[in-house]
């Protein structure tokens, strides 16, 4: 690896649930976010700081990416999955991955000629209340920081 996983997130309106695990993660770093309606990039970006926006799923994808999360609606997961790892991109999706077994298949065999990963993930496994509420065995509350502490 060449440093930092540069990271682009597709779907700014679930997208955002991966904003902080992204920034707390030293092995990341977010260089580009991605949303078909301009109103929302427009909206939305601002919280996502000051990197490259755009409207096209494939040109974020050429912009210099090591990882993209799909944070899109479901039923364009797989296409937007197929083009990243033809890329060899690394691939961290939102459930479902498909929604057919056709789509299944066409993504198993994505992830097989490609040479990264394509995790799939629960959503609210990265939401801050999710991370706020774990506690160890005696009742403590850990901190965010420690829950979301990226292992790469």
């Amino acid at each position: 690896m060449r440093g930092r996983l540069r990271v682009g997130i597709a779907g700014l309106h679930r997208g955002q649930a991966f904003l902080e695990a992204i920034r707390w993660c030293e092995e990341t770093e977010l260089v580009a976010i991605c949303d078909t309606s301009p109103a929302v990039l427009e909206q939305r970006g601002p919280m996502f700081g000051e990197v490259p926006r755009f409207t096209e799923y494939e040109q974020m994808l050429d912009c210099g990416l090591d990882l993209v999360v799909i944070a899109t609606p479901a039923h364009v997961h797989v296409k937007q999955a197929v083009a990243a790892l033809a890329r060899d991109l690394h691939v961290f999706s939102e459930v479902p991955a498909a929604t057919s077994l056709k789509q299944c298949v066409d993504l198993v065999e994505a992830a097989r000629r490609s040479i990264d990963l394509a995790p799939i993930e629960w959503t609210l496994r990265y939401a801050a209340l999710t991370m706020d509420s774990r506690s160890n065995s005696t009742g403590e509350r850990y901190p965010s920081e420690e829950c979301s502490r990226c292992r790469l």
